[in-house]
């Protein structure tokens, strides 16, 4: 640490004076200086070694460099923490599902609100309790074989169901991920119930306007042949005429 004096008259946590002064292995990890004054963390195991009145007479210090650890595991944490930030203010409902019943590791806030579940009751089920019961076989078949790392649509629509029962319309899309070493899938979810009743709002527009369209074929047609035949009775008078 660059003192003159031990590290715990200078406010350091020092675990080599606990270990005189109880006599158990301690162990801590530190920030240490190089000679070239870079920073260094550094694990430290400290060892009593007693004399044979059962004293503590030397302490062995075993160092081991860990600053690729510690960044490395300041990187993962940051990662995370940019995931979560994105997740939690994300439009889409995002599910991490595990192991061979799909149970969620994790969901976000959207997730809740779109399936009526909390996200502490999210955690605690898997894909089966949120998919429709006649399409339970379609989307965990092509869970396991994304799992298992086989070609599979990454984007389709299902039938799902809210927690008071009610099926809804949404479009998943899934994507092969690693969450804390273990494979999973991440499953993002999109309410497209209104986006359903509009398609069949339009569908059913279009089918009154095809109707409509007809309708008017069949009074043109049916014009025309009046005035073919009005036509027909002019030049019949005209002739009587001459």
């Amino acid at each position: 640490h660059r003192y003159n004096e031990p590290c715990g008259r200078k406010g350091e946590d020092c675990k080599l004076r606990e270990v005189f002064e109880t006599g158990k292995p301690e162990n801590c990890r530190h920030q240490h200086l190089r000679g070239d004054g870079s920073k260094v963390w550094v694990d430290i195991l400290l060892s009593p070694l007693k004399d044979e009145n059962g004293n503590v007479s030397h302490v062995i210090e075993a160092i081991r460099d860990v600053s690729d650890l510690v960044e490395m595991g300041e990187v993962l944490r940051e990662s995370e923490e940019n995931f979560r930030a994105l997740a939690e203010n994300a439009n889409d409902g995002i599910l991490i599902a595990a192991g061979e019943e799909g149970v969620n590791l994790y969901a976000n806030k959207r997730a809740a609100e779109i399936t009526g579940y909390s996200v502490t009751e999210l955690q605690d089920i898997g894909l089966r309790q949120l998919v429709a019961p006649d399409q339970v076989k379609k989307v965990t078949d092509r869970y396991k074989r994304r799992l298992a790392g086989k070609n599979v649509p990454s984007q389709y629509g299902a039938k799902l169901v809210r927690k008071n029962k009610e099926i809804f319309s949404a479009e998943l899309s899934s994507a092969r991920s690693a969450w804390k070493g273990e494979h999973d899938s991440i499953i993002l979810i999109r309410d497209i119930t209104r986006r359903k009743l509009a398609e069949e709002a339009v569908r059913k527009s279009e089918a009154e306007l095809l109707e409509k369209s007809r309708n008017l074929e069949e009074v043109n047609a049916s014009l025309k042949v009046l005035l073919k035949q009005r036509e027909n009775e002019k030049a019949d008078l005209d002739e009587r005429l001459l």
